[in-house]
């Protein structure tokens, strides 16, 4: 029987990303060891969703997916994004986005070195960043409300696409990202790499 949850994960994977189960409907790791054990091979994704059918994909986060990921969190979080913009010198760059129940996810290319997770990043509530040891539900999950997570991207975006804009993935800048543990730190101004204007104009982001 077909799984769209499979699917959801088959597809992550295919972007080069580290997936693992999650409860169905829910954010609890439903493997021991996940952090070890989240792949991107079709094989073990099958062996997982074959036991559990309506697990949420989850994407692990950090430099194994080369990804670190912004948490915006309801209106407390969209009010906070401004403050966290000031302190970044304004806008941070655009980026490939999931809306989730209540806000949207975020997703910048890992800049090397160990970046870690935090919640309320800089003292701004509704902002957390996940990275280095962390994860996020991933776009074809479904929250215990029911909503389903999803690129803001054009309807049933082909996987080429999202394979490209992955491919141009803005470097997580700098406020985002603590001290890191590696030389190649430094204050990020990044601009908009080409081919993201699409994007931001067809995200219509709602604050």
């Amino acid at each position: 029987m077909a799984s769209p949850m499979l699917d959801a994960a088959l597809r992550l994977a295919a972007l080069g990303w580290r997936v693992h189960p999650c409860e169905p409907r829910g954010k609890r790791p439903l493997l021991p060891r996940w952090p070890e054990r989240a792949t991107d091979d079709p094989e073990a994704l099958r062996s997982w969703w074959t036991r559990w059918p309506d697990a949420n994909p989850a994407v692990a986060t950090g430099e194994g997916s080369g990804l670190v990921v912004l948490d915006i969190d309801g209106d407390e979080g969209w009010r906070s994004m401004e403050r966290l913009e000031e302190l970044h010198g304004g806008a941070l760059p655009p980026t490939l986005k999931v809306a989730t129940s209540r806000g949207e996810h975020w997703y910048f290319r890992h800049p090397g070195g160990h970046v870690g997770n935090g919640t309320a990043i800089h003292g701004f509530d509704g902002l957390d960043v996940r990275a280095d040891g962390g994860y996020v539900l991933g776009a074809g999950s479904v929250h215990p409300s029911g909503h389903v997570y999803e690129f803001v991207v054009e309807p049933n975006c082909p996987l080429g696409v999202l394979r490209e804009l992955v491919s141009k993935l803005p470097e997580a800048p700098a406020v985002l990202c603590g001290t890191r543990t590696t030389s190649r730190a430094r204050a990020a101004t990044v601009a908009p790499p080409d081919g993201w204007g699409w994007l931001e104009s067809a995200a219509g982001v709602s604050r």
